[in-house]
């Protein structure tokens, strides 16, 4: 789950540098080990920078039309937090076909291949007939490659976005009077951008002088939105495939606290939300039980999202530095801590131990999604079950573990609500049939 953004310019005299900068940066939270950007200016030169790390608050002045940038979130190849990421490994990547060079952003993750996702589809992209245009090149990828995968590809002419068959990672469409942008996210278009529309599940869009033509649709797309995309990654102030995903959190939120039982029971409870994902759902919560809300727990400047990080001991440094919390607003108060998931249960262990340093009362948790109980070969960089809180675990097992007096999570069933949210390997551990079909027999699977 990385972020990718392009933009492709319909006018000779201008620079897009800065505009690419802060356009990423409203995508940070998708991806911090580090970025990467491709400037192509007017003479057709392409220029790349890449670095670890998060965006700069300065930036090169790099002359430029049309451009395309990624924040690096590691599946495969190296995490910072291990510090073992090379630059080389940060994209995008450059491609070379006959008559010219292109720049290739990857959001996504391909399973079942040995090394670098991304590497592997760009070469597969260039090792085909050499008399192929990119379009058929592209379709050709669309057709035998597997979930899941968004593309930028930047070429003298044109920009290139793609979206797998599945829909599994989001990408979208936005414009002003002299540019098309392409996002992995709403949240990233500026006030002065529209937003035109999604990439389809399984389509390929050319964006050129001429506008946006769709090249290619996958003949069975199949809608297949991450689940975890919209509980989690995402940032609420984005929309996907037509969802806000602010709704999606305060109305699973509102099913939450309609499990509530004895609702007398709940009246001098105070709700936290946990930031910045766990808000939402927090105070729809509470809206409905009608219960205090305070945000006691807020998060510190420039924490990363710490489940992504690879490196065990890293990853708890992290969890306990990541909040503050006001323990005037909660002393001897009970709580009720909304959270939007728990993986390996490092952060809502953490919380827990600060509120007893705050010495609050009793500690419920309640949690607006499935108990996460498997890994995800198409996103969530967890390779081992055992890494997992509830992994062969019951629900009273982990509330025991977490030394807590409640803890509740909605079911698979009420996610039904949403039948948006249709790919949900992490709670099921179900893989769609097709895309199971696709990872046992990939291997042999050849490319003409």
């Amino acid at each position: 789950m990385c972020g990718i953004f392009g933009i492709f310019s319909q006018t000779s005299n201008v620079s897009n540098t800065e505009l690419l900068y802060k356009s990423l940066k409203s995508l940070q939270h998708r991806g911090k080990d580090g970025y990467g950007l491709c400037f192509l200016n007017s003479k057709n030169e392409i220029t790349f920078l890449r670095n670890k790390g998060l965006i700069p608050t300065k930036i090169p002045l790099i002359p430029t039309k049309s451009c395309i940038g990624h924040l690096r979130y590691s599946t495969s190849g190296y995490s910072l937090k291990t510090g073992k990421i090379q630059t080389q490994e940060l994209q995008p990547l450059r491609g070379i076909i006959p008559d010219y060079e292109y720049c290739l952003a990857h959001n996504g993750n391909i399973p079942n291949i040995d090394g670098h996702d991304t590497k592997f589809l760009n070469t597969e992209i260039m090792r085909l007939n050499q008399t192929l245009s990119m379009e058929r090149r592209l379709i050709n990828l669309m057709m035998n490659v597997p979930a899941a995968y968004c593309l930028l590809i930047l070429t003298p002419n044109a920009l290139y976005a793609i979206r797998d068959r599945y829909g599994i990672r989001p990408l979208c469409i936005g414009k002003d009077d002299r540019n098309y942008y392409v996002s992995s996210e709403s949240c990233a278009f500026e006030d002065h951008i529209n937003f035109v529309r999604d990439v389809k599940p399984g389509e390929i869009v050319r964006i050129d002088q001429n506008g946006i033509e769709q090249v290619f649709l996958h003949p069975t797309p199949q809608n297949s939105l991450c689940s975890f995309e919209l509980l989690y990654f995402a940032s609420e102030y984005s929309y996907i495939d037509g969802l806000h995903i602010q709704n999606i959190r305060k109305n699973l939120g509102a099913i939450l606290a309609k499990r509530e039982n004895h609702l007398s029971y709940w009246s001098d409870y105070t709700v936290i939300g946990i930031p910045e994902t766990g808000i939402c759902s927090g105070r729809a919560y509470a809206k409905y039980l009608n219960l205090t809300y305070k945000q006691a727990i807020k998060k510190r400047a420039n924490q990363t999202r710490t489940f992504i990080i690879l490196d065990e001991e890293q990853r708890k440094l992290a969890c306990d530095n990541k909040f503050h919390y006001d323990c005037k607003e909660i002393k001897n108060k009970n709580v009720i801590i909304v959270d939007d998931t728990i993986v390996r249960g490092n952060i809502i262990k953490s919380i827990i131990k600060h509120l007893k340093k705050c010495e609050v009362g009793e500690i419920h948790i309640r949690i607006p999604a499935p108990p996460v109980i498997d890994i995800c070969e198409l996103g969530i960089a967890i390779t081992k079950k055992e890494e997992l809180l509830m992994n062969n675990k019951t629900i009273e097992d982990a509330r025991k573990e977490l030394e807590v007096d409640s803890l509740v999570f909605l079911t698979t069933e009420e996610l039904e609500h949403f039948p948006e949210l249709t790919y949900n390997q992490c709670f099921t551990g179900e893989i769609d049939p097709v895309i199971k079909n696709f990872n046992s027999n990939f291997k042999a699977k050849k490319m003409d």
